[in-house]
């Protein structure tokens, strides 16, 4: 499998049933170099979403779940990536969901860069993360 390939089987972005916009996490990258080319790809495909939902309100799910505690750091790249996709006004807010023993580690990584801009919270299953999704304006 080819570079390109395998950062492009490494997540799926899809809207679910509510049109909320999952980024589902399938593979942990092991290089800088293909966290933050994985990230680009998933910052394109976020901006396609948005601009063909032009004006209105996003929800977001970033599931981690399927990559377990294989990430420990997030590039300075990659974060400046994220936190530039915070700034866009149709974001409103993002559930990001995980193992327990990834708190420590990653979220605080994501929240650090994003936690002024978005409502976020993290959960350990996708059912508690929608239902507070479904409680946010």
């Amino acid at each position: 499998m080819n570079e390109n390939n395998k950062l492009e089987n490494s997540f799926k972005i899809y809207s679910d049933d509510e049109d909320r916009l999952v980024i589902l996490y399938k593979i942990a990258l092991g290089s800088n170099q293909e966290v933050v080319k994985q990230t680009e790809m998933i910052k394109t495909k976020i901006l396609e979403y948005f601009n063909s939902n032009k004006g209105k309100k996003i929800k977001i799910i970033m599931d981690l779940s399927g990559v377990g505690n294989k990430i420990k750091y997030l590039p300075k790249k990659a974060k400046s990536i994220y936190h530039e996709l915070s700034k866009n006004e149709q974001l409103s807010a993002a559930a990001v969901i995980g193992p327990k023993n990834m708190t420590s580690i990653v979220f605080k990584l994501v929240m650090a860069t994003i936690y002024y801009t978005w409502k976020i919270n993290y959960f350990y299953n996708k059912k508690t993360a929608i239902e507070w999704l479904d409680n946010i304006a």
